[in-house]
């Protein structure tokens, strides 16, 4: 895929394999994804699925798209997308 005009990679990792990635970038703390600017690899943990799954995805994009920005800001921002991306998907009232 393609982010910000580079090529990316996206991997579906395992719990083990995801805490691994993390400790080489001095994360502590369980991940569900990582967003690796020096391999252009955004990781997802594979046990993920539906909303918890894409909200995760839409998150590690946004690190990707935005890598100066804060950890509560891409937060609050893929939050947001997901709330957007949920309402669209919905049919409008009345038809």
């Amino acid at each position: 895929m393609t982010i910000n005009g580079e090529a990316w990679h996206l991997e579906f990792v395992t719990r083990k394999e995801l805490t691994e990635q993390g400790r080489k970038h001095g994360h502590k703390r369980r991940l569900d994804g990582l967003c690796d600017y020096d391999q252009r690899t955004i990781y997802i943990f594979r046990g993920l699925a539906g909303e918890q799954r894409k909200d995760t995805l839409m998150h590690e994009y946004l690190h990707a798209v935005f890598p100066q920005a804060s950890e509560e800001w891409v937060t609050e921002r893929g939050t947001e997308m997901a709330e957007y991306v949920k309402r669209g998907m919905e049919p409008p009232d009345g038809d």
